[in-house]
């Protein structure tokens, strides 16, 4: 509460413990408090932290006043609470994206870096287009595909049910992001051909067929073809393509 009323010269004003507290005690933090916390904020990034609006307090600073060189991406994505970390990166995403000067570069640098955070960016494309949500469905399409691949990703397929879960009784515009999706993970090389996502990717075939969605039926089929053995592709061209 007497923050800004303590000397800079005590010991105590920027250790760890101040900084829990302020971060209750406050929303945001200005510049010339963020430098002086820096240091706290490297050591707190490289422990186990549970309380999350301390997570979330750090998070928002180094979005605001940080750019994501290499050293502040290599601590997050090495932080054992990165997870909560990213997601309030996306929820500040959308929030504010205007008023938060780095955020897109951590979006950007981050996708192209580490395979959790593209887990992460991949069911929220899911859930915007599960909920109809066009235009944040579009600019994470977009993101994902402009982005560098991270070489060790690959789409677990047990993830690959949260597709079959999302195109059941859904629109067309809807099928159609999910292909879209689906098209932009198989050429960034992102899934990988199983007896499982065969199964899987038949399924959304058959609801296409189902509904007479012959360009979305093509354009799925032209994108898994990179992947798929070549007998299961024969069998889907004479089945399915139209």
């Amino acid at each position: 509460m007497f923050f800004y009323k303590i000397s800079d010269e005590d010991t105590e004003k920027y250790s760890e413990l101040s900084l829990y507290f302020f971060a209750n005690f406050y929303k945001s933090i200005p510049i010339k408090v963020y430098n002086s916390y820096k240091k706290t904020i490297v050591s707190i990034l490289k422990k186990k932290v549970t309380d999350l609006k301390t997570i979330n307090f750090i998070t928002a600073s180094f979005l605001y006043h940080e750019q994501p060189d290499n050293q502040i991406i290599s601590l997050i994505t090495q932080s054992s609470f990165k997870q909560q970390i990213y997601n309030y990166i996306f929820t500040l995403y959308w929030d504010n994206q205007d008023k938060i000067k780095y955020i897109g570069g951590y979006v950007n640098r981050l996708i192209s870096t580490d395979e959790f955070f593209v887990a992460e960016a991949i069911r929220k494309t899911l859930d915007y287009i599960k909920n109809d949500q066009r235009d944040k469905a579009d600019q994470m399409i977009n993101i994902i595909k402009s982005s560098n691949s991270v070489e060790n990703y690959k789409l677990k397929e047990e993830d690959f049910i949260a597709y079959i879960f999302i195109i059941k009784d859904k629109s067309k515009v809807q099928l159609h992001y999910l292909v879209k999706l689906i098209g932009i993970l198989c050429d960034k090389n992102y899934i990988i051909d199983t007896h499982g996502m065969e199964s899987d990717l038949e399924n959304i075939l058959k609801v296409l067929a189902n509904n007479n969605w012959n360009l979305e039926i093509n354009n799925l089929l032209n994108h898994v073809s990179s992947f798929i053995r070549l007998s299961k592709m024969n069998e889907w061209n004479k089945k399915y393509r139209r």
